[in-house]
């Protein structure tokens, strides 16, 4: 089996998490990806948590099977070089402040010149355009921005973030959809592209629900924890011996909720005849259903609410979830080195699947190796370079 993206060149300018996740999404389907790294490495590689002989895990993470070049981009020679690597690649990915790679003359305008196929993704916080362009971001910021926080979180208490790099993650997963879709338009035209993804844009457009339901209808979304703002019963149910979650959406959900909790005349309770009126008298409805799921354990709850078709599911620790049979089967966990990490949510029939990885490079240490490689494309350079 051949993996998806095999034969694909990208040239990884990237740091943190942002881009690398972008990148790593390519390798995970088959690309070749040559990290490009200054003498320090890649800030991540020094992030607590650090084991006791390599980077930091979260850098493993981001990097698994990643080439390592070392350079100094201020020499003219390491300069040349990447000028080669540009020249052969498909794909070019960097996540520095707008016009770090402009003042470097690796821009997208110049790195065109040397290949006019080139698709060309940069990665930054607010994007290359917008009175907020040369603002520093991190996860927490774009989160912020966003509104994402303003209506996360329980109402008692204040904004909270995602309690994950979700800002990072999702704009990893922006610039790679973008990269295959400049890709595939690539085979029709010939001709590469330029794309800016921006970390506050991609949190916004996550939210779905929350902007429509304020440019059409002027309401403001709020925290509601883990209650949902257009469906009830939604959101979590403490249980015997421990917590369930469910999600009745509909009338026809609703009415197999209460036949298969054995509760069928809740279903016509006046309180809750709507959609509307279960929103209106949540609290009440709180008052019904807490303490007949406290008689129950989470499993034999599961067991019933399968059966009525309704969706609910445990609380999963993250023991819990990565022990899990269903995450071994689906092979959810990869090794790298001696570190299992998140492995490749994209399944295709077609494409073999790598459970594991040899230990994340090291600073520059595929350096040597990948200049001889492409010391013979000096030949085939622009005489303007």
């Amino acid at each position: 089996m051949h993996n998806k993206l095999d034969g694909l060149l990208v040239i990884d300018f990237t740091i943190a998490m942002a881009g690398p996740f972008a990148t790593q999404c390519l390798v995970n389907n088959g690309a070749r990806v040559i990290k490009i790294e200054q003498s320090e490495g890649d800030m991540l590689r020094t992030a607590y948590p650090i084991g006791e002989t390599g980077p930091s895990y979260y850098f493993v993470a981001g990097n698994r099977g990643k080439e390592s070049v070392c350079l100094n981009l201020k020499t003219q020679e390491d300069l040349l070089f990447v000028k080669k690597l540009m020249s052969q690649a498909d794909v070019l990915v960097e996540n520095f402040r707008p016009g770090v790679m402009e003042r470097l003359g690796l821009g997208y305008e110049a790195v065109k010149q040397i290949n006019p196929k080139i698709v060309y993704a940069s990665v930054s916080g607010f994007g290359h355009t917008g009175p907020n362009k040369d603002r520093a971001c991190f996860d927490l910021v774009a989160q912020g921005y966003s509104g994402l926080m303003a209506t996360n979180g329980d109402p008692d208490m204040g904004p909270m973030r995602v309690g994950f790099s979700m800002a990072d993650v999702s704009t990893g997963m922006w610039a790679y959809m973008a990269i295959v879709t400049a890709l595939f338009a690539r085979e029709r035209t010939g001709q590469g592209d330029y794309i800016d993804v921006a970390m506050v844009d991609g949190l916004f457009a996550m939210q779905v629900a929350p902007v429509v339901a304020y440019t059409a209808l002027g309401n403001e979304p709020h925290r509601d924890g883990n209650r949902s703002g257009v469906a009830s019963p939604f959101g979590s149910i403490p249980t015997q011996d421990g917590y369930i979650v469910i999600a009745v959406v509909g009338e026809k959900l609703w009415h197999g909720f209460c036949a298969g909790i054995g509760l069928p005349d809740l279903a016509r309770d006046p309180r809750f005849t709507t959609a509307s009126l279960r929103l209106k008298n949540r609290d009440e409805m709180r008052k019904v259903l807490w303490p007949l799921f406290k008689q129950k354990t989470t499993k034999e709850w599961l067991d019933i609410l399968e059966k009525a078709g309704v969706p609910a599911g445990p609380i999963h620790s993250m023991a819990e979830i990565c022990n899990s049979a269903h995450i071994a089967a689906r092979h959810m966990l990869v090794e790298v080195g001696d570190v299992k990490v998140a492995g490749n949510p994209m399944k295709f029939s077609s494409q073999s699947e790598r459970l594991n990885f040899p230990k994340v490079a090291s600073i520059g240490e595929h350096t040597e190796t990948i200049k001889k490689e492409f010391s013979n494309y000096n030949k085939t350079m622009p005489v303007s370079l």
